[in-house]
């Protein structure tokens, strides 16, 4: 009791005591109190900033999405830009070559007769014309050329190309002798590489997980040009395959199956190309490089 301080505090209604312990107390009180407002202040502050963060990295994402998405339209657009100045160049040139008219089929008279070629002429072509499956080890064929629903917009439109089901990783051969002419990303088709053949025949390959190549590189049937990947819009690791021929895009399966064992089976199926005019130039030029080769083979025996 001593080492209480008494207070007392008169007015008009009453008198009121009190020691300076209970005063401490109620101050101490007021301080806790405030200090847990603080708290509780800070703690609500957090969190709505949190959500503000979260929603700004949300909105930020979006937008990179967006930004992603404009860049590979402008890549496409500037893609068909490229495929079309070419277009007229490889149509006036081919076509004034071997006077082919790439939306026509020829009757049977004016198909290419088999017989006449050599095994070496038959070699020659499998090299120059795409030929066989782009990826090894070959597993299926998931998605065929032609109409589907789309397996990520789950809409039924047109799919101009051959889908192998692959690993991410797979190794991706070059299907005939050629230049690469475009190697990066490509709007949808994500990682893509196009390799220009003889005779206007172009080969694509997407969705790529990594590219071996780039523009300018002269590549042999055979060469590894690639991985297969995920990129781009797809719904799965694989390898989409496309081939164009003076810009038209025909089926890759039938240039897929193409073989010594079932030569004929491409030129029977494949109609939109007149193969007696085109394959007779390539013979008259198979030729002459031999004619060359043994000329020259003479000389320096000499």
């Amino acid at each position: 009791m001593r080492d209480n301080l008494y207070i007392t505090i008169t007015d008009v209604k009453g008198s009121k005591h009190y020691t300076l312990n209970q005063v401490m107390k109620k101050y101490l009180l007021y301080v806790v109190g405030g200090v847990a407002g603080i708290f509780l202040i800070l703690g609500v502050s957090v969190i709505i900033l949190g959500q503000k963060a979260s929603e700004y990295n949300h909105l930020q994402r979006e937008n990179e999405r967006l930004q992603s998405d404009m860049d590979g339209i402008q890549e496409e657009i500037a893609g068909k830009a490229m495929e079309l100045d070419n277009l007229n160049e490889k149509l006036q040139a081919v076509e004034s070559i071997i006077g082919s008219d790439v939306d026509s089929g020829g009757g049977i008279d004016e198909r290419l007769d088999i017989a006449l070629l050599t095994a070496a002429e038959r070699e020659h072509l499998l090299n120059i014309i795409p030929s066989g499956n782009p990826i090894t080890p070959f597993t299926i064929y998931t998605s065929k050329y032609g109409s589907r629903i789309h397996p990520v917009l789950k809409t039924r439109m047109n799919h101009w190309g051959l889908d192998f089901r692959a690993p991410v990783g797979t190794q991706i051969i070059a299907p005939a002798d050629g230049v690469v002419k475009f190697a990066g990303r490509h709007g949808t088709f994500g990682k893509l590489t196009i390799i220009s053949h003889a005779f206007g025949f172009e080969t694509y390959y997407a969705h790529q997980s990594k590219i071996d190549v780039k523009v300018g590189d002269v590549v042999s049937k055979g060469d590894k040009i690639g991985k297969t990947g995920n990129t781009g819009r797809s719904s799965g690791p694989h390898l989409h395959y496309e081939i164009h021929y003076l810009g038209k895009k025909l089926d890759p399966i039938n240039f897929a199956k193409w073989n010594l064992e079932n030569y004929n089976t491409l030129f029977e199926k494949e109609k939109n190309i007149k193969w007696q005019s085109l394959v007779g130039l390539i013979r008259k030029q198979y030729r002459t490089f031999q004619l060359q080769g043994q000329l020259l083979s003479h000389k320096e025996q000499e």
